[in-house]
């Protein structure tokens, strides 16, 4: 929920178009000093980046205003930024960062024109052939080295042919807790008692 009240506290100020630039100029440097920090992790870190998972989460906000800007306005150089910033989660090949960025490009509100939506729809979904279809995402996705869509299902958990990092390992210590309280929850941080029990038992 606290992005969402954040959102609201933000959205109920007034700001004026001097205010707005500035937040607007200080908001693409922090993004530009993050875009740098992970080329000197790629470059000279062996790959390693500082939060590498969430960098690509973090740029999918200024992303998407550079999609919001360029549907617009129609000046390329924004699009040009946008095709910087979508190369951040392929080249860490980030899957959730990829897929999140291409699902703003296709289905971004500011783009208003049915034409202009539906072609960039294609390109979009073309990207995303592309970079599934890669040798590295292929490698970091399944263990066999290779796969098609129809292995990426919603419970495709079970799939013994995809590479995860441990999630399945915590949806079956904490599946039983969701399914006690669908609904409302078991409260903060009611993960941690779960795990510990899962642990002892």
């Amino acid at each position: 929920m606290l992005p969402i009240l954040a959102g609201i506290i933000a959205s109920g100020f007034i700001y004026s178009e001097e205010e707005l630039e500035w937040l607007f100029k200080w908001f693409v440097r922090i993004c530009s000093l993050i875009i740098l920090m992970f080329i000197f992790g790629y470059l000279f870190r062996g790959g390693f980046t500082p939060a590498s998972g969430a960098t690509p989460m973090l740029l999918t906000i200024v992303f998407s205003f550079l999609c919001g800007l360029y549907f617009y306005t129609r000046d390329i150089k924004y699009m040009l930024m946008v095709g910087i910033i979508f190369f951040v989660p392929v080249i860490d090949i980030s899957r959730m960062g990829i897929a999140a960025m291409a699902a703003i490009f296709i289905f971004h509100f500011a783009n208003k024109n049915l034409v202009s939506k539906i072609v960039f729809s294609m390109i979009g979904v073309l990207l995303f052939f592309l970079v599934f279809n890669s040798k590295g995402f292929q490698e970091k996705t399944f263990i066999s080295g290779s796969g098609t869509l129809r292995d990426l299902t919603f419970n495709y958990y079970d799939n013994p042919n995809i590479r995860i990092t441990g999630r399945i390992s915590w949806k079956k210590a904490l599946e039983s807790g969701l399914e006690e309280a669908p609904l409302w929850g078991n409260g903060p941080r009611s993960d941690y008692l779960k795990l510990v029990r899962s642990y002892w038992s």
